[in-house]
């Protein structure tokens, strides 16, 4: 059966199907049920057309792992490399040259911010950041734009773009989308679908989804993904074997996972949004965010990210020191439920004044939400907040 086909029959099979079975292949040897392990750097080259070496994306484990993103996502190649930012540069520099123009959304990830400041400033590649609309994006877009860079939802404000009408704007235009899916997940939305050209992933986080294993992947059309495999063979950043196989195996529960997590966050995000210590909820799920409809529209479901601001009345620090359950920590997308403060961490090294214009403030905290019981969370963060209030000082 040809790739090709076995993608378009996987991508009927439901999610959990996919998960456990797409990209599988068969130990003849063996007979495992597991994929092998192929710990090889050298491969006979006389027998195949392949080199078969692992900076060349060909090593067993990195295509089994590709092959079954492919299902997820419903795209045609892809390439695994060894983390998100690793995923994103290569992606950058081999589509885009000097003088040409790239147009980011404002509310992205910091090290995403921080790339195309530090890096593709000095290589003059030209780039504008823009609000979260689709009219803004269509505004910034000049004669020598050749990509738009989406994030959808956005880290850490979970502003959702209505990535379908977007597309549609943009495709006679000879123009580049590419988004960063990492928080929707394949499960909860698949850009594709949508009109979307390439598809980013940190496999570090949902993907991986147990805090152990860094990794990245690039999704999309052979067309593109053939010109990010020949740069990122010269710049080194494949994955070893090992950690390939376990990224396989976390896949096998990657559907199981994120709904348990996006059911939690539902439930806590409805729980934050009436606790009196927290002033914003920012989650897609709930009716009455400003993204509800379009995200109900485009995403399977809403995700387990959650965002809230607490009042100057309490403390960050103070909340994040009397969790039990929940840890606080800088990554997100694994089984357990984190908590972070973007200033800190996430967008530490984004400029003060552009943290304050898009809304991130040192009382601005990210859940990621874990698959542990819905009522210990609530118990464990109602805990927490009942603590954190600051004891006002009496004049009288």
């Amino acid at each position: 059966m040809s790739k090709d086909k076995q993608i378009e029959e996987l991508s009927a099979n439901g999610l959990n199907t996919r998960c456990v079975h797409g990209g599988r292949i068969e130990d003849k040897t063996w007979n495992s049920v597991t994929s092998p392990i192929i710990q090889s750097t050298a491969y006979r080259y006389r027998e195949t057309e392949k080199r078969g070496y692992p900076r060349y994306f060909e090593s067993p484990n990195q295509e089994i792992v590709v092959n079954k993103l492919c299902a997820l996502e419903k795209t045609e190649s892809g390439i695994l490399v060894s983390s998100g930012m690793a995923a994103i540069s290569t992606t950058i520099l081999a589509l885009v040259k000097s003088g040409d123009h790239i147009i980011i959304q404002q509310e992205v990830y910091g090290g995403t911010s921080e790339f195309f400041s530090e890096v593709c400033r000095p290589l003059g590649i030209e780039f504008s950041f823009v609000k979260t609309s689709v009219k803004s994006i269509n505004d910034a877009i000049t004669d020598r734009t050749m990509m738009i860079f989406l994030e959808s939802p956005t880290n850490p404000t979970l502003s959702v773009l209505d990535i379908k009408n977007l597309v549609s704007l943009v495709k006679d235009k000879n123009i580049i989308t590419v988004i960063d899916n990492t928080f929707a997940t394949p499960i909860n939305q698949n850009p594709s679908q949508l009109g979307v050209d390439i598809i980013i992933h940190s496999g570090t986080k949902f993907l991986s989804g147990h805090s152990d294993l860094c990794s990245g992947v690039v999704l999309g059309p052979e067309m593109y993904i053939a010109k990010i495999k020949s740069t990122a063979r010269s710049l080194g950043g494949c994955l070893n074997a090992r950690d390939c196989y376990l990224l396989e195996r976390s896949l096998k529960t990657l559907n199981l996972r994120v709904n348990q997590q996006t059911n939690n966050a539902v439930q806590l995000a409805r729980f934050l949004f009436e606790h009196p210590a927290v002033t914003n909820v920012f989650y897609p799920g709930l009716q009455t965010s400003v993204y509800y409809s379009i995200a109900k529209s485009q995403m399977n479901n809403f995700g387990s990210m959650i965002t809230f601001q607490l009042s100057d009345d309490y403390n960050a620090d103070t909340l994040m020191d009397n969790l039990s359950l929940i840890i606080p920590a800088s990554s997100l997308g694994g089984v357990e439920t984190t908590v972070s403060i973007p200033w800190y961490a996430s967008h530490q090294k984004m400029p003060e004044d552009n943290k304050l214009e898009l809304g991130i403030t040192k009382q601005l905290l990210r859940l990621s939400t874990g698959i542990e019981n819905i009522g210990d969370l609530i118990d464990d963060l109602s805990f927490a907040l009942s603590e954190c209030r600051l004891t006002k000082q009496s004049f009288g």
